[in-house]
This record gives C-alpha cells, structure tokens and sequence, in this order.
C-alpha cells in the first residue's frame, strides 16, 4: 500500500523462485507516469527502488531490505541537481525530504519509515515548524513560525490527537484562535 501519494494505478509483476516470492512494483500517476518502481520480495519492498517527479524526473534512489530502507538513499532537484545524501540503517536514521526548488522541506529520524522524535518543516513561503512525533504520529510539541520568526501556532499533541491549549497568531502578532483540547475533543465553542 502506497501512503499519501495519490496514485492512480499499481502494478505488480510477481516472479517466484527459490526464495520466495520475487516481483517487480511499479506505481503510476493518473497521467500514466511512473510515481516509483522497484523490486520485492514476499510482498515487502527488497532491492533498488527509484522514484519520480510528477514531471518525470527522477526524485531519489535508493535500497530497501525487507521493507525497510537500507543504504545510501539520494535525492535530486526536479530540474535534475543534487540535493543531498543520507544513510539509513534497516530502516532507521536521520532523513531529509527536498522541495522540489532545492530547499529542505522536512528533517527528523526515522525508524522503519516511521517518523519519530523532533522534526523540522519548512515551507516554500518561509514559514517554519518543529513538531515532536512517536511511530508516525505528532505526539508532544507543535510549534510554527512565520517567515520573519513570529509565533504562527503552537500546541501539544498525544498520540496524533490535540491536547491542552492550542494557539494561532495572525501575521500581525494577533491571536486569531485559541482553543483547549481534551483526549482530541475541542472543548467549548
């Protein structure tokens, strides 16, 4: 199962041999360009993988082993420049997602393609955040700022639900919202 990619259509080609079950995936968007593609193994992503930009171009490269990534994985621009390396350790390791201008978009650890720990995000109008995550989910502190460093939100969340007091600012400095949230409710109106 491919998570957020908005793929239109999958194809799997299974080759079994003596070690199981071997095959080739490959993931297209709507207009019937490859998303990604790579190998598997018993039903779990095992080799090279590649994946795509909507335009075509090659996004990143990288290994997996037994469905988890393993290896160098190298990522590319969409007009085709490098952006960076990183090393995982079956499935676990610091990684960084690109924009495709080049900039960061987000860098935090991984294990097993589970984000865990402090992440950083940053948006192509400048705005940026940092939000705490256990096993993929935000669980701790979230906080964002406008591109000159003002407050834009900031809350706690457990376990992937929003918890206690939750504020937003306008550009200005202003609150624009402040709520409490208990066990993922908002409490009040």
């Amino acid at each position: 199962e491919l998570r957020g990619l908005g793929v239109g259509v999958r194809r799997i080609e299974v080759i079994p041999d003596e070690h199981g079950r071997w095959g080739r995936s490959e993931a297209l968007v709507s207009s019937g360009r490859k998303h990604e593609e790579g190998s598997c193994l018993d039903g779990l992503r095992h080799g090279e993988w590649t994946e795509w930009y909507r335009s075509g171009a090659r996004r990143s490269t990288g290994r997996y082993l037994h469905g988890m990534r393993h290896g160098v994985w190298r990522s590319w621009a969409e007009d085709g420049r490098p952006l960076g390396e990183t090393y995982i350790l079956y499935g676990t390791g610091s990684w960084t997602d690109w924009r495709p201008d080049g900039h960061p978009a987000a860098t935090g650890f991984l294990v097993g393609d589970a984000r865990y720990g402090r992440w950083k995000f940053w948006r192509s109008d400048g705005s940026r955040g940092v939000d705490d995550y256990w096993n993929d989910r935000r669980h701790g502190r979230l906080r964002w700022s406008y591109p000159d460093g003002r407050k834009q939100a900031e809350g706690t969340f457990r376990h992937g639900a929003p918890e206690g007091t939750h504020t937003t600012w306008w550009p200005d400095g202003r609150i624009r919202e402040r709520c409490e949230y208990r066990a993922g409710e908002k409490i009040g109106a």
